[in-house]
């Protein structure tokens, strides 16, 4: 009998960790449009760069804009980077990441 619940229990472990895995992999952006930008400060008290882009997409045929939120944390949220506005154009090296649906970016490296 205990074994048997053993292996319940590790082929649970294994089917959630088989149904909720995050997805991710590095892609480079160029000449992307930050929607909105905004420096804020993260629980330890150091602050990060936090910005919003867009990203066109197609679902059924249905064409429509997404937004994506972008962060640089530590070294790359250098001055530069805290000066970005609305508007401005960026290029940068980003870890893309999906979870339940849903994609963010961390900035890995700026290029100029």
């Amino acid at each position: 009998m205990k074994k048997f619940i053993a292996t319940i229990v590790g082929l649970s472990i294994i089917f959630v960790a088989l149904i909720t895995p995050v997805q991710a992999e590095d892609v480079a952006l160029r000449g992307v449009t930050v929607e909105s930008a905004s420096t804020l400060i993260d629980k330890n008290g150091v602050e990060y760069v936090r910005l919003i882009i867009g990203e066109k997409r197609t679902l059924s045929g249905i064409a429509y804009t997404s937004t994506i939120p972008m962060n640089a944390f530590g070294s790359l949220a250098t001055p530069e980077a805290k000066a970005i506005k609305s508007g401005d154009k960026i290029s940068a090296i980003c870890r893309s990441k999906t979870y339940q649906g849903s994609r963010y970016l961390t900035v890995i490296s700026w290029i100029k």
